[in-house]
């Protein structure tokens, strides 16, 4: 409250999801800041509660979801996908105001997670329903001051990550979603799933020792044929990918006499 009066915050937005990325254990949590320490404390709470005493714990979750922060949203939906909710409940919520928590960036994470870890539960009704919904798409202010080729592309990955999300809870997805994804397959090859889930963040972080840390790494391979290796370390003097690394000193290792003759010759 404090926050809302310093104009820091609102009904709609909030610092948690920089601060705390993911409400389930995830390596994106840096704790950079203390405060977190409270959501971790409330979240494990709740899952000792909800182990013993499923129905107070699906009580707490429909308190939570009732506050007005994005906070309480988030911790409502990790609720609902690791406790007995309702399915209807939990669907109400997504549909809430025009579902802007479905498509709000502070809670993406979260109903993400709710949709792949509960989506199975939905009847055909309440699928279709959802469906819908994502094919609709956020509205226009969604994709305010965007020319027109990123907002087509902005559409595309969005609509095509919740269907996929849905399809790999639900594993068949109705006629006109499974087309519309088939479509934006087509039309953006490059969606992917990312192995640690990337795509349900707002931002991400990534160094060394992160599990993802070697996946995203740029290794230039130096060429075998001679002509072709002059010519590469030509290139690769600058260094303009400060992130990018080589197989340089393996290959010197490996062919000594390669590589100084090569060094000779760019020398000359």
């Amino acid at each position: 409250d404090l926050l809302r009066e310093l104009g820091a915050t609102d009904s709609y937005r909030d610092r948690s999801t920089w601060d705390m990325p993911s409400i389930e254990h995830h390596h994106q949590n840096r704790r950079f800041r203390d405060w977190v320490a409270l959501i971790e404390l409330l979240r494990d709470a709740w899952l000792e509660t909800n182990d013993v005493d499923a129905q107070r714990a699906s009580a707490i979750a429909l308190s939570w979801f009732h506050f007005e922060y994005p906070l309480f949203k988030r911790l409502g939906f990790f609720a609902a996908a690791n406790g007995d909710l309702p399915t209807k409940t939990w669907l109400n919520w997504l549909l809430l105001e025009d579902a802007k928590w479905l498509w709000s960036i502070d809670t993406r994470r979260e109903v993400m997670r709710l949709i792949v870890q509960r989506g199975a539960s939905l009847d055909m009704e309440d699928q279709l329903q959802l469906e819908e919904t994502i094919l609709k798409g956020p509205g226009e202010a969604h994709y305010s001051g965007l020319t027109p080729s990123t907002r087509q592309y902005v559409s595309d990955e969005l609509t095509w990550i919740f269907l996929k999300k849905l399809e790999g809870a639900t594993l068949n997805l109705g006629t006109v979603a499974a087309e519309t994804l088939f479509d934006i397959s087509k039309r953006q090859p490059n969606l992917k799933l990312h192995k640690y889930e990337r795509e349900e963040f707002s931002s991400w972080m990534s160094g060394t020792g992160d599990p993802d840390y070697e996946e995203d790494k740029v290794v230039d391979i130096a060429p075998r044929e001679q002509y072709e290796l002059i010519s590469w370390l030509k290139e690769n003097q600058g260094g303009a990918d400060p992130f990018a690394t080589d197989t340089w000193v393996d290959y010197c290792r490996q062919h000594p006499l390669h590589s100084i003759t090569a060094l000779i010759a760019l020398g000359n």
